[in-house]
């Protein structure tokens, strides 16, 4: 799948995953606007390394006019 034509990719959960597909992202010059969604304190953070250009706290907010959205959010536990 290609993803030239997007203009405005959300990736929900900046830990460990959502952060690198982020970076990865930049590196390869990734030409779309990179918004994350995630808790204040976890943005922070992926705003300082490069991650992301804009940040949001809220769902609602962060995918409102997104080309694509990322899912990167830790499973529950299952018994």
């Amino acid at each position: 799948m290609s993803m030239d034509g997007f203009q405005r990719i959300a990736i929900v959960g900046l830990g460990a995953v959502g952060a690198s597909l982020g970076l990865a992202l930049k590196r390869a010059a990734f030409r779309a606007r990179l918004v994350g969604i995630d808790t204040a304190e976890t943005l922070i953070r992926a705003k300082q390394i490069g991650a992301v250009d804009e940040t949001f706290t809220s769902w609602r907010d962060g995918i409102a006019g997104a080309d694509f959205v990322l899912v990167n959010t830790s499973m529950p536990e299952t018994g």
